[in-house]
């Protein structure tokens, strides 16, 4: 059968709904309603012989399937837009390979999927978050690795006192200078994560799960993170969607509302405390090297 939407639909209504097909006898005597309605069918169609030509012609119909339909695997009928369609699977394509090495940048698929809130990225007066995350993602941050890779300086070590080679990893979840913001923002989001359990009216068990993976977000605990390590400067979180479908005090909608809420708040908290770590770190390198400032 050709994969057309329409047969899909009408598929779909008649498995969706009490509709039952059953075998009614024709001119029958009875009185019940489905042979009452066969009649009545029956009726109209007979006596509307007599006036064939009063009754109202049809226009033929202007429309033919399809000779054809595109067929994927794992997606089956294509239906939509065939360019459009195409160009998605080859960014699929290219997000997969991507994910491979590079840091485990681009391993999205292994965290969260709900998609980021506008505002920090659309509508924020200052894109300073975004812009980190845009440098981030890309392995753009002028750390000492890249540097050094890149033949612009001549060591890797970290600059800020650490015994340790300063890499984005180092610097946003082991560089001991900032693990007093880390516990700041982990305490923030803590609360955050509470008061919104408790509004909502989730079960003891499942904010109890919610709170102690916030209290690891900052930081690399292989229980919580699905590769074993914190990428939250990368603006990914742990998959919220795992935790709550299974909260026995929530409906579908508020399941739904629960994971939009907790990960926007996640998310905002992961990209501020990577913005504000890595601003602070790009003034001390600025004074380090004397750099001129702009007033």
């Amino acid at each position: 059968m050709n994969g057309r939407s329409y047969y899909r639909w009408i598929l779909s209504l008649v498995e969706r709904s009490p509709i039952r097909i059953q075998y009614t006898p024709g001119h029958s005597t009875g009185e019940s309603i489905e042979t009452r309605m066969n009649n009545e069918a029956d009726f109209l169609a007979t006596s509307s012989q007599k006036i064939f030509r009063e009754l109202p012609e049809v226009s033929p119909p202007t429309f033919h399937m399809n000779g054809f339909t595109f067929h994927h695997a794992a997606d089956g009928w294509i239906e939509g837009n065939i360019p459009h369609y195409i160009d998605l699977r080859m960014a699929q394509m290219s997000c997969r390979s991507l994910a491979i090495g590079h840091s485990h940048r681009m391993a999205t698929w292994a965290h969260d999927k709900t998609p980021p809130p506008d505002y920090p990225y659309l509508k924020a007066t200052a894109a300073h978050s975004a812009a980190v995350q845009l440098y981030a993602r890309s392995g753009q941050l002028a750390t000492a690795d890249i540097l050094k890779e890149r033949k612009k300086i001549d060591h890797d070590n970290c600059r800020l006192g650490c015994h340790a080679t300063e890499s984005p990893r180092h610097l946003f979840i082991e560089c001991q200078h900032y693990d007093k913001w880390r516990k700041e923002a982990e305490r923030e989001v803590v609360e955050k994560t509470k008061l919104k359990a408790e509004t909502i009216g989730i079960d003891k068990q499942t904010k109890c799960t919610l709170v102690t993976t916030a209290k690891s977000l900052f930081i690399d605990d292989p229980m919580i993170w699905p590769l074993h390590s914190s990428f939250y400067y990368l603006g990914q979180i742990p998959t919220i969607s795992k935790m709550v479908q299974n909260a026995s005090s929530l409906t579908e909608i508020q399941q739904r509302r629960t994971i939009a809420n907790i990960s926007a708040d996640w998310h905002i908290a992961s990209i501020r405390l990577a913005g504000r770590i890595f601003g602070d770190f790009q003034r001390r390198m600025a004074a380090l090297n004397q750099c001129p400032t702009h007033a």
